[in-house]
């Protein structure tokens, strides 16, 4: 029994120094799940306003890219309307060329028949 009271006696002794291990180790432990919890939460805010920026980048980009398309848009619509004019001054002025060109043929004929008239008169 002796033995065992010793052995007994020599457990307590070690008791607090084995506690005091056991919670270095779980505070040694713990400040280092707390590193890397502070790590990996940097890490990943970086990454998450890495990712935002490219988005809010490429959301910009997209509504230059939609400004700049309305303002093709409304190139085109102006394009379009002066072909639109343009068309419409060619058909009045081909018409107006051809009235003119009618009526001048109309002159030259007449002037002809009155020449030919004078010519008859003249020769009779």
């Amino acid at each position: 029994e002796s033995g065992s009271a010793d052995q007994g006696v020599m457990l307590c002794r070690k008791l607090p120094t084995l506690l005091r291990q056991v919670i270095y180790h779980l505070h040694t432990r713990h400040d280092d799940a707390e590193y890397e919890k502070d790590y990996l939460v940097k890490h990943y805010e970086g990454e998450i306003e890495q990712l935002l920026q490219n988005c809010n980048d490429r959301i910009q980009g997209y509504k230059k890219q939609i400004d700049s398309l309305g303002d093709d848009k409304k190139t085109d619509e102006a394009i379009k309307k002066l072909v639109s004019r343009h068309e419409a001054e060619k058909k009045e002025v081909m018409k107006k060329f051809d009235e003119l060109k009618a009526s001048m043929h109309e002159q030259v004929e007449g002037s002809k028949q009155q020449a030919d008239q004078r010519v008859q008169k003249m020769t009779r």
